[in-house]
């Protein structure tokens, strides 16, 4: 006999477990939403991840490239004066006004980095990614390399190992 409830009714047995069936659902229902919010979460947080790791290439590209005009600019400098001797930062600047030379560390892509002798151009700049590219030119070669080091052309003999 089914127990019995105020006002001297009979208690529904079935209606009861509808109502535990559907508490049940709503929260099964909260948790598959939250779980698929969770993993939505993880794809686009992946994903920023994937464009942050994208933007190295890229930087790189505009610093390799950025290497590539100051050595046409040393080479025309060189033929035009006998040697690189006179390929020296402050004369690199008017060779090469877009980009800027220096004695010192390369700090971003447009800095380069130079050192001068009479047969080599030594040359180094730096990434936004944080590597250093290097190169060390003469008239008839370019030798390349690069490095997470500090980015100075008084390194680039020690990084630049392949020929281009």
């Amino acid at each position: 006999m089914r127990p019995l409830m105020a006002g001297g009714r009979r208690a529904d047995p079935s209606r009861d477990m509808r109502s535990h069936i559907r508490w049940i659902a709503v929260l099964a229902g909260a948790c598959a939403l939250l779980s698929l919010t969770a993993c939505g979460m993880g794809i686009e947080a992946q994903g920023a991840k994937q464009d942050i790791n994208a933007i190295d290439p890229a930087a790189d590209t505009q610093a390799q490239s950025n290497l590539q005009t100051a050595i046409v600019a040393a080479k025309t400098a060189a033929s035009e004066g006998g040697s690189f001797a006179g390929a020296t930062a402050s004369a690199m600047e008017g060779e090469e006004p877009s980009l800027s030379f220096v004695s010192g560390p390369s700090t971003g892509p447009n800095m380069i980095s130079v050192l001068p002798s009479g047969s080599t151009w030594d040359a180094a700049v730096l990434s936004t990614s944080g590597t250093c590219f290097f190169a060390v030119v003469t008239i008839a070669s370019v030798a390349n390399g690069s490095a997470k080091v500090p980015c100075t052309a008084s390194s680039a003999a020690t990084h630049a190992g392949g020929t281009g």
